[in-house]
Formats: structure tokens, sequence, C-alpha cells
């Protein structure tokens, strides 16, 4: 089931509460930048990288270093965390396609249902 975005929470409050449940769960600090390219993936699984970024509103090679350090991979060399994985386009092999791992797809998860909670309780 694709990631569903709040509405009844404000866009800054939403941000900050979920980078810091990131930071609990990974114990890493992650960017707003990479948080907003995890959530669209989560929402538009099987995406191109470039579409990524027009949704976004960021350049292609910002969503490309986005999407590495979500990745196993990182342009800094640094090892990434795993959330996301390129695929092959079954249609066009020149083009890859970006999906959650299944430690994204739990990560993405969690949060959503801590999201829930707290709407629903209003903790």
């Amino acid at each position: 089931m694709p990631y569903q975005p709040m509405t009844s929470f404000s866009f800054a409050t939403s941000m900050q509460k979920a980078l810091s449940e990131l930071k609990a769960v990974t114990g890493a600090d992650f960017p707003s930048q990479q948080l907003a390219v995890l959530m669209d993936i989560a929402a538009n699984p099987d995406t191109p990288i470039g579409e990524i970024g027009k949704r976004l509103d960021m350049t292609t090679s910002s969503a490309s270093r986005a999407v590495a350090a979500l990745a196993n991979w990182s342009w800094t060399k640094k090892t990434g965390y795993g959330l996301v994985e390129k695929v092959e386009d079954k249609f066009e092999s020149r083009r890859k396609l970006v999906r959650l791992t299944q430690d994204g797809r739990k990560l993405v998860d969690l949060m959503q249902q801590k999201f829930e909670k707290e709407r629903h309780y209003g903790r």
C-alpha cells in the first residue's frame, strides 16, 4: 500500500516528526530532502529518478544524490542506508527505476503507523 500523506498535520510539523522518527530508528540524521525523496518513492514505486526530481521540484542530480544516500551506495563513498534500490526498467533497459527495499518499506510503514496513532490519539 503506497504511503498516503497526512493531511491533518502541517507540513513542517510532519517533516520534523518524521526526521525525529528516522533518527530514532536508524540512529542517523537525514536531511529533509532525503526524507522527501524517500516518501516520494514510497508513494510512487518503480519511478525514474528524473520524475522524482520533477515531482519534488529538484534537479535530477540532487534527486540522484538523495537516492544514492538512501540506497546501499553513495556519491560520498559512504555506505548508504539500504532503504531504496534501483532496478532495470523491463521495457527500456537503459532506464533505472527506484523502489523501496524491504527495510525501506518497514521503515515507512512504521512511520505511517506512528503518525496514524498520533493523529488518532493526539499524542
